[in-house]
């Protein structure tokens, strides 16, 4: 058992409801349904029992939720504790983008002891925001920087270090029409429900420029959770701004239309000015390679 594991169970404890649980932790429902069943075969015991789709804890399931908590409580005051003795380490406070967290969330505490333990003299603030958020946390200094994603801009005062980057397309739900993997045009989304992870002006600011320059007004809404945008793209027919990586979108929905001469940049936004230059720098070259790392795992 792993405090990331134990976590995951906590949350699905308190809410008793696994699709609850996994939108609080910004993950998929089966990815909390796996990590509780290799609890469950860890101890050779089940942890919950499902009555009619009703969730309850079993005995074994309700020691752990006293005892869990009890721990990570300990846990959390300890690391807190720790950061007295730092004497030199410099903080880096981090605006972490929501919409991130289906690509980092589950190695979230692996990623960040490593780092720490390679970089001794750093250590990570993580702060979870939307994605517009996020953007506005490193314009108004709030943070030190910001973890995001975005299709490239200028930023006056910030500058981007982009650690990988992807191309741009819409994910249609089952009913739509459109021809799979062709281009999309701004004029083609006239009319429908679109869907995004931030703000068209914030997060898709060249894609909002030609819709302007088109004349095209798009009936458009934030959904940062990838959860929701999945079930929203499935069962109310919007069209999604997506991920494609090696010709298959991030998410699983019926077609795709590519978003030809855009594309996403992951990447640390800093202010050139920045007085943490070295642990930013020290955070990319790390990032860099964490997302190579996982893009390589990915097509094993």
């Amino acid at each position: 058992m792993n405090l990331t594991q134990l976590r995951y169970f906590l949350a699905a404890a308190e809410t008793l409801n696994y699709t609850k649980a996994a939108k609080k932790l910004y993950v998929s429902r089966q990815a909390l349904r796996q990590a509780l069943l290799l609890l469950e075969n860890e101890f050779e015991t089940p942890l919950f029992i499902n009555q009619h789709n009703k969730l309850s804890l079993t005995a074994a399931g309700e020691y752990l939720r006293t005892a869990g908590a009890e721990a990570v409580e300990k846990f959390d005051k300890a690391q807190e504790g720790m950061k007295r003795f730092a004497g030199e380490k410099k903080t880096l406070a981090i605006a972490l983008s929501q919409s991130l967290f289906p690509f980092m969330i589950p190695e979230m505490d692996k990623m960040v002891k490593r780092f720490e333990a390679k970089y001794p003299a750093f250590c990570l603030d993580f702060r979870p925001l939307s994605n517009d958020e996020a953007i506005k946390a490193a314009a108004d200094q709030s943070c030190d920087c910001s973890l995001v994603i975005q299709m490239p801009c200028l930023r006056p005062g910030l500058v981007m270090k982009v650690l990988t980057r992807y191309d741009a397309a819409i994910s249609f739900g089952e009913e739509a029409r459109h021809p799979d993997y062709s281009p999309v045009k701004p004029a083609d989304l006239k009319g429908r429900l679109c869907i995004g992870m931030g703000s068209l002006y914030e997060t898709m600011r060249p894609f909002y420029a030609a819709c302007r320059e088109e004349g095209v007004e798009l009936q458009y809404e934030i959904v940062p959770s990838a959860i929701d945008a999945f079930y929203r793209v499935a069962h109310e027919n919007a069209a999604a701004f997506d991920i494609l990586t090696d010709s298959v979108c991030f998410g699983d929905t019926g077609s795709y239309g590519i978003l030809e001469g855009y594309y996403w940049e992951i990447g640390l936004l800093c202010r050139e000015n920045s007085q943490n230059r070295d642990a930013e720098d020290a955070f990319v070259r790390f990032m860099k390679e964490e997302f190579q790392r996982m893009e390589g795992e990915g097509k094993d």
